[in-house]
Order: C-alpha cells, then structure tokens, then sequence
C-alpha cells in the first residue's frame, strides 16, 4: 500500500475488516486472529492486541473468584477484538489456579481447574493463549517456608511491612519453581509463559545468600554502601549473577519441556542497582515485556531500547486501562489509553492492556466495549508494522553507572 493511502487510514481510525476462512482444528474461526487468507497468525509475531487480567486474589473468604465463568471470561475478551489471553497460573498470593499435585491449589476453586478451562475456551474462540506465573513474590511460600524469605539487612520486621512475601531465589523455593514449571507446561497447551518479578525487591541477607557469598568470595555479605570497597562492588556482582542464573534455570527448564517462547518481567532494567537487574537477562526472554505507568514520554524510549535489545519481534509493551495499579476501577479516558497503546503501534510493538477481576472473579462488561473500541481503531494499522527503525540520534544508556557515589557510608535496606 503507498504512504498517502496509509496515512489516510491513520488519520481516520478506520474500522478493520474482519477476514472469513478457516482457522485452527476444532477452533471457531476467529478474524481478529487470522490473515486476510483465513491462516491462523503465528504466534507472535502477527499477534498485535493482547490483554491480561490481574488475579491477585487469595482465598480467605468463599466468595472470592466464585462467580468466575470461563466461558464468559473468554466471550468477553473475544468481543472485545483481541487476539490474545495472558492467562494467570500463579499469582503474588502464591496459590495454583490449575490443578497441581505440587503446588498449593486456590482452596476457592472448589475442583474446578480454572486455568484448564480457560485454555479450553481460548481454543474454541481461537485466541492464542500465554501463561502467567510469578517468580519471587510468593505470599504462600513466605508464609510457610520462613526460611526462604528474603532477609532485609535491617531484619525480618522490616521484610514484614511489605503487602506480599517475597521469597529468595537462592533458597530451595527455586526447587519448587522448577517442579511447579514442569507440570503446569508439561500438562496444558498454550504458546507462551511470561515470569513476572523477575528481580530484587531488596537487598537480601538470608543464610543462602550468606553461605553463597562466603563460599564463593571468601567473605562476609557488606551491610554498608561503598561503592570504592572492592567487596561491596562483589557483591553486587554477585546479586545480578545469582538473578540471571535463577532466570535462565527457569527458561530452560520450560524449554526442555516445551518449546513455547518464555519471557521475563523486564521493566526493572531501567530502575537502579538495588533491583540487581544485569541487561543480560534480555537472554532468558524470546522477546522484551514490560509495564510502564509514566507517561507518553517514558514510553517512546522504553519503545526504542526493547526495539534494540529485544531478541524476537514484537516486543511487548504493557499499561493499565486503569488509572494505575492500585485503582482497579477508574478507566483512563480513552484519548490517554489510546495514546499510550498508539506509541507501542508506531514502535511495532504488541500492546497488552491490563485489567483486573472484580475480587468475585467477574469483569465489567462495559469496560470491555470501551476497550473494544481501541482495538478497532490500532487493527487497521498492523498489516503496516514491522521493519526496521530510522534514527538521526542516539541516546547513551549506560548500565553500569546506576548508582549514585553519594550513598556511600548508607546500610543497604536505605
């Protein structure tokens, strides 16, 4: 298509037109995720709309997630023209929504497999399918196993504040992930896992990252930020090591199993050292994900370092249809929705928009119209997407200078 025809479309918000043919086996054909010739998309490549539900949700009262409907779930995400379900396995709360005979299971559930019948009904409305499974933030390890919690280097009651546990990645909690890992990929069909919280949330100072630290440096964990102390730049070294290795055990492990593509949160290389992210870990992900709640101009660069860093096309940009995260009900209007999913769109990017349950399991249908109505307006324009980007200008991003010498003589939980 010429350039004039094409920036006529954009300008217009033109509705796209849905396709007739034929889609995968025993799947209903869905146009929003086939070629104009009626093919399947690949996964992911031509896979452009996509939406995932927040499920934090814990099972202290029986009227949690009770009123959760898998096919009305997948009906109403289906109607609203995306084409593809992040669908939770394991949430912050640390309890199974699948039925595991290793993990604990979400007692609400009550013998049903939620995530089973999810993946059943994203076959039938041909929409492709990613798992969710977060790493770290584990509320039911933290609660069970106090011994794999993360040690701030203030104590417990420090680590204690915090809304959900945090576990640590050098404690045995890492043998139940990988256990965990296998059988949730070893038992359902679905293309794809994103692995959230994928980092630090603190300096940590337990006795596996004690051991560790002593067995291979010969030395005691500093307590004090010093950033001319050759033991403390150790240190940090060694967290950013010890997260990348964690990371790249979990993704082989699911690739032995299956050859589904893998992704890890990666946000949180641009935030500073505490985190102890190493750029490195772009190479346990098949592609960049990552949620960004700053702005238009925070999105443009976070847009045009994935569109260099990631390793497979498109990366995948994520926001809120909410407010933030902490608002689970007032939409943003739908100019800023629309603005900050037209920046992933000009940067070829896959946009996933993230929602939430109503705490008994339902979503809001009319959030779903409005939603819907984005997705018509981005669709015309993914036939365009792709290629390379053009730039007169480069922006140096330096991260190994992401700390400040000023916190020198500070304790590490500052």
């Amino acid at each position: 298509m010429k350039r004039r025809t094409f920036n006529t479309i954009f300008g217009s918000g033109a509705m796209a037109v849905a396709s007739e043919g034929g889609g995968k086996s025993g799947a209903a054909v869905n146009p929003q995720t086939a070629t104009p010739n009626g093919q399947p998309l690949k996964w992911p490549e031509g896979v452009y709309r996509r939406v995932l539900v927040d499920t934090h949700i814990p099972a202290w009262h029986p009227k949690l997630l009770a009123n959760f409907d898998s096919a009305e779930y997948v009906r109403t995400i289906a109607q609203a023209k995306f084409q593809s379900v992040m669908q939770y396995a394991k949430s912050h709360v640390g309890l199974c929504l699948w039925q595991t005979k290793i993990g604990p299971l979400h007692a609400n559930m009550k013998g049903r497999d939620y995530f089973g019948e999810v993946m059943k009904e994203c076959r039938k409305s041909g929409l492709h399918t990613v798992a969710y499974y977060s790493l770290i933030f584990d509320i039911w390890a933290f609660d069970n196993f106090p011994d794999w919690r993360i040690l701030p280097e203030m104590g417990s009651d420090q680590m204690l504040e915090r809304r959900p546990g945090v576990v640590c990645p050098n404690s045995p909690y890492r043998d139940r992930v990988v256990a965990e890992l296998q059988e949730l990929v070893g038992n359902y069909d679905f293309e794809g896992i994103f692995l959230d919280m994928t980092f630090w949330p603190e300096v940590c100072y337990c006795p596996y990252c004690s051991e560790r630290f002593r067995q291979e440096h010969n030395a005691e964990l500093p307590r004090i930020v010093n950033w001319d102390d050759p033991t403390w730049r150790l240190f940090q070294k060694a967290r950013e090591r010890w997260l990348l290795e964690f990371a790249m055990l979990v993704t082989k492990t699911i690739k032995q199993v299956r050859p589904i593509t893998v992704n890890h949160q990666y946000s949180t290389v641009f935030a500073d050292w505490k985190f102890g992210i190493p750029l490195e870990l772009r190479d346990a992900s098949d592609y960049l994900v990552g949620d960004f709640y700053g702005g238009p101009t925070q999105y443009s660069l976070v847009c045009k370092a994935y569109h260099v860093l990631t390793g497979m096309r498109p990366f995948e940009f994520c926001t809120s249809r909410t407010t933030d995260l902490h608002d689970f009900e007032t939409t943003k209007p739908f100019n800023e929705l629309f603005t900050s999913s037209s920046i992933a769109t000009l940067h070829s990017a896959a946009n996933l928009t993230i929602d939430s349950f109503n705490p008994d399991g339902t979503l809001n249908p009319e959030v779903y119209k409005f939603l819907g109505q984005q997705n018509a307006k981005l669709a015309p324009y993914e036939p365009f997407l792709g290629g390379d980007m053009l730039a007169d200008v480069a922006v140096y991003y330096d991260k190994e200078s992401m700390y400040d010498p000023a916190e020198n003589g500070g304790r590490a939980a500052e």
